[in-house]
């Protein structure tokens, strides 16, 4: 070999040593490199070669790394389908289906490219697949667009398909031409109504001595054939109505009002009973009622026939003792009391206690209301014309539910977010306070799985969701504590 070889020979290991080392992960020492130099010192001719440069320390030995992948939520509008038509005015149901391995945290209904309704799930983690139902209430007729935005509990959005509809114009509904009502002819012979709260007995005389012959109800009229000539009057009628028997009533105008009665004859009157030693008519009294044992918000029915007696008193107001019922709704326990008065003037009552038990958070009632009937929570729901907490209309196109008084600083509400049974079922009496205490509004607009808090004129809390309905009726759950 020549000098050029031996003296490159070195340097040729060196760089055959550098190229295997960073090759199969071997360490290339500074020792090794010492060496290789002093061969080139030694070496009578320099020759030089591009090494390449040891590689760092992460390409010599990199582990691999699973990258993070984000999902994206799928979204699909389940109804209405595509071309579907509909009527202007007609609240149209938008039912989505959403699904993500993180939870749906928000979902957006977009009608024309416009937001128009929000969906906030408060536990995205439990609830991954989430079904939600929107309503839309058009008011223009033409061609809609739809589309439903869901998000992820990491803020990452999907979008379902675009769904056109078509809106056609509400056919308006004939106004019917009232018939001319045919007048009622004023009765123009003597007779009385009723105006008493209980029924008016009717006797075989003029006298409570007289026998019992029944009685006239509330409100109804019987026919006036003649008077009596004592120092009480009393009004010789009809009886029973419709006939041509006779019985007596009692002219005290507490329980009757008589009309036309100018010319009405002085009659004989039937001589008085010869009084008996028979024995007091037997009296019967069957008071009962469904059931003793509720929750509060729901109702019982009491059912009363009572026989043989003068009077016939429920809760201290007089009432026919004929097979009569009654519906009752007591916010708390309660004693409910039937009072007889006999015919010698004795007196016996029944008494049934209601037991109200308050029950968990988890108990609803789910109440149906006719619009413009205000609702009285206090009494079980239940429409009343003067003591109603609450009432909804049709604003326009815009259901609303609202205070029935303004200025009743008692009442109040509140509109929270929509949820499901259990989003409705988990919220408590403490967070409808607090949401209370911070606002008070005078109406919400009515959403489908809308929950709300209020507070009555009796000054309880209570809780709603609004469930369903038409334009004349409105379906929700509530509960009060």
């Amino acid at each position: 070999m020549g000098k050029h070889t031996f003296a490159s020979f070195p340097l040729l290991m060196g760089l055959w040593l550098a190229v295997s080392g960073a090759t199969f992960g071997i360490a290339f020492t500074a020792a090794s490199a010492r060496e290789a130099g002093a061969h080139l010192q030694e070496a009578p001719e320099r020759v030089e070669l591009a090494v390449p440069p040891a590689l760092p320390a992460q390409a010599q030995s990199t582990p691999t790394s699973t990258a993070t992948i984000q999902s994206i939520p799928s979204v699909v509008i389940v109804s209405p389908v595509a071309d579907q038509v509909f009527t202007s005015g007609e609240l149209i149901p938008v039912v989505s289906k959403s699904a993500d391995p993180q939870g749906i945290t928000r979902i957006d209904l977009m009608v024309n490219d416009k937001l128009l309704a929000r969906i906030s799930n408060m536990n995205p983690q439990t609830n991954r697949t989430r079904t939600a139902s929107q309503v839309w209430l058009p008011d223009i007729a033409g061609s809609h667009v739809l589309q439903v935005i869901a998000y992820n509990a990491a803020g990452v959005t999907g979008e379902s398909e675009l769904v056109f509809v078509q809106v056609q114009p509400a056919t308006p509904t004939p106004t019917p031409v009232p018939a001319t009502p045919t007048p009622t002819p004023t009765p123009t012979y003597p007779y009385l109504v009723v105006t008493s709260a209980g029924s008016l007995r009717v006797r075989a005389g003029p006298g409570t001595q007289y026998d019992s012959l029944g009685f006239l109800q509330p409100n109804q009229e019987a026919r006036i054939t003649g008077r009596n000539l004592g120092a009480d009057l009393w009004w010789q009628i009809n009886f029973p109505v419709g006939t041509t028997g006779l019985g007596w009533v009692t002219g005290n105008p507490e329980f009757s009002t008589a009309y036309y009665v100018d010319a009405v004859p002085t009659v004989a009157t039937p001589p008085p009973p010869t009084p008996t030693a028979s024995p007091t008519p037997a009296v019967g009294i069957d008071f009962r009622v469904d059931r003793t044992e509720i929750k509060r918000g729901e109702c019982v029915n009491f059912f009363w026939n009572v026989y043989g007696v003068q009077a016939v008193y429920f809760q201290g107001k007089g009432v026919s003792g004929d097979n009569q019922s009654r519906r009752e709704c007591p916010q708390e326990s309660t004693t409910y009391s039937l009072r007889v008065e006999r015919a010698d003037g004795s007196t016996e009552a029944r008494d049934i206690q209601i037991n109200v038990r308050d029950d968990d958070d988890n108990s609803y009632v789910t109440t149906t209301v006719r619009r413009e009937d205000k609702i009285d929570f206090d009494n079980g729901a239940q429409p009343s014309e003067e003591d109603g907490d609450f009432f909804w209309y049709f604003d326009g196109d815009r259901p609303v539910f609202e205070k029935a008084d303004a200025d009743e600083n008692d009442i109040k509400l509140v509109a929270l977010q929509t949820g499901d049974l259990d989003d409705f079922q988990d919220l408590d009496e403490d967070t409808c306070r607090a949401a209370l205490e911070q606002q008070n509004q005078l109406n919400v607009t009515i959403a489908l799985d809308l929950m709300a808090c209020f507070a009555t004129d009796q000054n309880r809390i209570g809780k709603l969701r609004f469930t369903g309905g038409s334009r004349e009726e409105l379906i929700m759950q509530w509960h009060l504590w």
